[in-house]
């Protein structure tokens, strides 16, 4: 594989889209290094296989810069120790579990809030005294995981995994991601333009447009994909009944479009 020299700005660009989404999902540092580490070890794998290679924690340890103790451990499939929760999933823990602060039927309690020695002050001294209970309180109404009321701090979301369904989800765009990013260093590396990679991008359309605008994307690029399949069935070996079956080498031909709308900033986009 021919090798990709990043500099630091690049590599930054790269990785703040990811950091975006873990932020999102409240995924503590530590957990996020740890699956990195974890995707190095396998994108090193993947390497040494595709160029008929043997797998060994010195070669790896060589590969991704990783300890040998960490490289052993992943190449045994040991699941990584559970990462510390950070401490919004603590606090939120102990209000759901203490019965201090949850009601009769071991429902969390609406929690007086906003000064010192409040039930929420008494909470999140419980789990930890070198932060201040304002700023934790501040940090879970951003993320929605507490409303403020009339009566106090009420707890109205607590951290689960995704759904069944928005797992199927989840993984559909981690997909289209990888694929985004094959497309691009591929094209990168050939020197010339190799796959479709395309951008249109207008930065001053109406808020009252964007709906429409929405709507005319998913219905013009549902004919595209349309027009694709059928493009794409003629030269499979399954759907076209015409070709050679007899050859061993095959090739996946994936094709992918999304469209975004955002509020336009003056400041150049990452």
């Amino acid at each position: 594989m021919p090798q990709l020299t990043l500099t630091t700005a690049q590599i930054y660009r790269l990785i703040l889209p990811f950091a975006r989404v873990l932020f999102r999902g409240n995924i503590p540092i530590d957990q996020a290094y740890e699956e990195l580490k974890r995707a190095y070890v396998e994108v090193a794998k993947q390497e040494l296989l595709s160029e008929g290679e043997r797998i060994n924690p010195s070669r790896l340890n060589v590969m991704t810069g990783l300890y040998r103790r960490d490289i052993k451990r992943l190449l045994a499939d040991v699941e990584p120790e559970e990462p510390t929760q950070n401490l919004a999933t603590r606090i939120l823990a102990q209000w759901e579990n203490d019965r201090q602060f949850c009601s009769k039927n071991g429902q969390p309690r609406t929690l007086t809030a906003g000064f010192k020695g409040s039930e929420f002050w008494e909470l999140v001294l419980k789990v930890n005294r070198d932060i201040h209970p304002g700023t934790v309180l501040f940090e879970l109404e951003r993320t929605g995981y507490v409303q403020r009321t009339a009566r106090g701090a009420k707890l109205v979301r607590t951290p689960n995994r995704l759904p069944a369904e928005k797992e199927q989800s989840f993984k559909f765009v981690t997909r289209n991601v990888d694929l985004l990013l094959r497309s691009s260093l591929e094209n990168l590396e050939s020197g010339s333009p190799v796959n479709l990679n395309m951008r249109t991008e207008f930065d001053n359309i109406p808020q009252e447009s964007v709906v429409l605008v929405q709507k005319w994307l998913r219905r013009e690029g549902e004919k595209l994909h349309r027009r694709v399949r059928a493009f794409l069935s003629g030269h499979d070996r399954d759907l076209s009944g015409q070709l050679e079956q007899d050859g061993t080498s095959r090739a996946k031909v994936s094709f992918s479009s999304f469209s975004c709308s955002e509020p336009s900033r003056s400041t150049d986009e990452v």
